[in-house]
């Protein structure tokens, strides 16, 4: 009853240490935990059926399954700035396209909401839309959350010319990356799910992005691991410069339910 009414207490992961007069006593805790879920940490027998047992609350981490730091929930926060876009891609989760109400988020309240992250611990910002670069602010926009966070910025990269290259130059280098997707390494997918020479124009944007000095991160989702475009892809971002690193290439997350669990 000791060792249960210590044991609920503990924190995740800490431990306790509890004597055992007998071997029968310890095969009874080791027993217990197995059942209980807690862990027999170590033993000490410091005669042949008496000494200490330190239990663990909850089961050891695996390291090789632990969810990284940076992946944790609660780490990244995604700002959705606006959900106007010019483009309509057909399978855009958020319905964005030229006619789509732009749902303005606003600097203000974006300033807001990564000073309040920043307090809470996340650690990095992802601006998303939507097409960012429509905003006539973003500039100011990515300016305001650097200063609290390292911060992602999603676009086509469609709209670097004219005022999206001035509004492109005022953005900081540091702290700072732009994602670009490119679906295909050729022209043909790509360009039936985005709009005619949507393609090559993000190219162009990708190095408008790279001469400009930005870290310039490329995303692309595949069929699975296997699929032959990967290699395909690798040797396109190759090309441009990319560091495998930010060459963001993920499989097509499935959907559906499972007859049975598996672990």
């Amino acid at each position: 009853m000791a060792l249960m009414r210590t044991v609920e207490q503990l924190a995740e992961g800490d431990t306790a240490e509890f004597p055992v007069a007998s071997a029968s006593e310890l095969d009874l805790v080791r027993r217990w935990c197995a059942k209980t879920g807690n862990t027999v940490v170590s033993t000490m027998m410091v005669e042949k059926d008496t000494g200490h047992v330190t239990v663990g609350r909850g089961r050891p981490r695996n390291p090789a399954t632990m969810i990284p730091a940076d992946r944790m929930p609660g780490a990244r926060l995604w700002l959705y700035t606006n959900f106007h876009c010019n483009l309509a891609c057909d399978y855009c989760c958020v319905a964005s396209s030229p006619k789509t109400d732009p749902r303005l988020l606003g600097i203000e309240t974006i300033q807001t909401l990564v000073v309040e992250a920043a307090a809470w611990g996340v650690r990095e910002l992802y601006l998303t839309g939507g097409e960012p670069f429509l905003l006539p602010d973003i500039d100011a926009i990515v300016r305001a959350c650097v200063e609290q966070l390292p911060t992602t910025l999603l676009t086509n990269g469609m709209l670097f010319r004219g005022l999206g290259l001035r509004k492109l130059q005022a953005m900081p280098r540091a702290g700072f990356a732009l994602q670009i997707s490119v679906d295909s390494p050729t022209a043909e997918v790509h360009d039936s799910h985005r709009g005619a020479g949507s393609w090559n124009r993000a190219l162009a944007g990708i190095r408008v992005a790279l001469d400009e000095g930005f870290t310039v991160r490329v995303a692309a989702t595949i069929s699975a691991h296997d699929d032959p475009a990967l290699d395909e892809l690798h040797a396109l971002f190759d090309g441009l410069g990319i560091p495998r690193a930010d060459q963001v290439i993920r499989p097509i997350a499935l959907q559906g339910v499972a007859d049975e669990g598996f672990t």
